[in-house]
């Protein structure tokens, strides 16, 4: 099933490995919808948690997506 979500995963610093609810996206930061196509199902509406790591520094944010333009988070 595909939805139509827009989304920017950003961090600092850059370059941070990307989690989706605990799933290794194999994707770096700054991803956006283009870039995690292969993941998208990962993203479906309702609540995630996004979780952004590099250098053994981590950073998690619990995120509810919706159809349309999530902005950047």
């Amino acid at each position: 099933m595909s939805f139509d979500v827009k989304i920017k995963i950003t961090s600092n610093p850059t370059n941070a490995k990307l989690y989706i609810d605990g799933t290794d996206t194999h994707h770096r930061t700054p991803s956006d919808e283009k870039e995690l196509k292969d993941v998208m199902n990962l993203l479906t509406p309702g609540k995630h948690t996004i979780k952004a790591t590099k250098k053994g520094y981590e950073a998690v944010q619990d995120v509810e997506v919706v159809t349309g333009d999530n902005g950047v988070i």
